[in-house]
């Protein structure tokens, strides 16, 4: 959902639009900052679709998001009521033990926890190497 996180994996700045995922619900991940998605039925979660992502930004963003997680197509409800497939990562059903029962808030990740910008600066160099 940020733009410099996504820079920061991708080394590409992407233009975004607010888009709704039903479906789907955001959780926390326990002992960590960010979120993961998982599907449930009635709820609706609040994203960002950004588009033209270059197959290169495809490959980093597969590496940082890692094994746990799974990329797969979706339908993006945006602010004028249509709806356009995108791709997002849903974490794996074997590793749902890792939710813990509070929702994610993005605010309070903004305000407090902006500090998972180091880690992601950290892969950004790293993964430039392997690519």
């Amino acid at each position: 959902m940020c733009e410099d996180i996504l820079f920061a994996v991708t080394g590409t700045y992407f233009d975004g639009i607010k888009g709704l995922l039903h479906e789907y619900q955001r959780k926390s991940i326990k002992v960590e900052t960010f979120p993961g998605i998982v599907t449930c039925s009635g709820a609706t979660t609040l994203g960002r679709l950004y588009n033209n992502l270059s197959s290169a930004a495809w490959k980093r963003l597969d590496l940082f998001e890692g094994d746990q997680y799974r990329r797969e197509i979706v339908e993006v409800k945006l602010e004028k009521g249509n709806f356009e497939p995108a791709q997002t990562y849903v974490l794996k059903s074997e590793f749902a033990d890792r939710f813990s029962s509070e929702n994610w808030d993005f605010a309070d990740f903004l305000k407090y926890n902006k500090k998972f910008l180091s880690k992601i600066f950290g892969f950004a160099i790293l993964s430039q190497r392997e690519l």
